[in-house]
């Protein structure tokens, strides 16, 4: 039996997990503020995330965005631990606005100025400073950053030490990992982040590290190619 990984009471780990797939998550949709639940693959991916996880630490709290496919994720999560899981409002999901439960090559017909604009980040160079469009008629960069610190400061204040999960999903987990690596939430987050991945961050007293990005080593599954993303 593997020996469980000690807390540290210098250390709060954050381990931060999307979601497991859902059946928009397959269509390659914009899910949004939608309220689908996991599917039958999403299902088994959450419980080889719960396995991957007790198989090493001890987690001492568990959040998750309110949304049903983090819930049920979060729920699977939290079974090998014996924990009761705690919604928390700031790590919902993206308001994507107009282009809510889309996918991304209908945006062309859809929001034709946004998705040429969202095209011309990938066109360009880096040096070229090109920042990524508003969600049409969705949440502001300033809300997010909103969220991420107030859920932060939540975290440092009652579970300093201690190992905890948020269960999240893919466009703010990529806000989420951008802030703690210092990254400009204004600039294009070429970041990808796979369902049921598991993603790790240190507190050493208020500052982060980045310890791990989009883990899935226990879906047992190549990695696939990114599409392109609005974040």
């Amino acid at each position: 039996m593997t020996q469980q990984f000690p807390h540290n009471a210098d250390y709060t780990r954050l381990f931060i997990l999307r979601h497991a797939q859902t059946a928009l998550n397959a269509a390659g949709k914009i899910q949004g503020e939608t309220e689908a639940g996991l599917n039958t693959k999403g299902r088994q991916q959450a419980r080889k995330a719960a396995r991957r996880l007790a198989h090493f630490y001890q987690l001492d709290h568990i959040y998750t965005s309110p949304y049903p496919r983090a819930r049920e994720t979060a729920g699977i999560i939290a079974h090998p631990f014996n924990l009761e899981i705690e919604a928390n409002d700031d790590l919902r999901e993206l308001s994507f606005g107009k282009i809510n439960n889309e996918r991304f090559v209908d945006l062309e017909t859809i929001q034709p100025d946004y998705f040429h604009q969202v095209n011309r980040i990938y066109a360009s160079k880096p040096e070229e400073g090109i920042s990524k469009p508003p969600f049409p008629e969705g949440e502001s960069v300033a809300d997010i950053r909103a969220r991420i610190e107030r859920f932060t400061d939540k975290l440092l204040e009652q579970h300093r030490g201690q190992f905890v999960a948020a269960i999240s999903h893919g466009g703010f987990i990529k806000y989420l990992l951008a802030y703690y690596a210092g990254i400009s939430l204004e600039d294009p987050l070429l970041i990808f982040v796979e369902n049921a991945s598991i993603s790790v961050v240190d507190f050493y007293q208020n500052r982060s590290i980045l310890m791990v990005l989009n883990d899935f080593a226990h879906l047992e599954m190549p990695i696939r190619f990114s599409r392109p993303s609005v974040v």
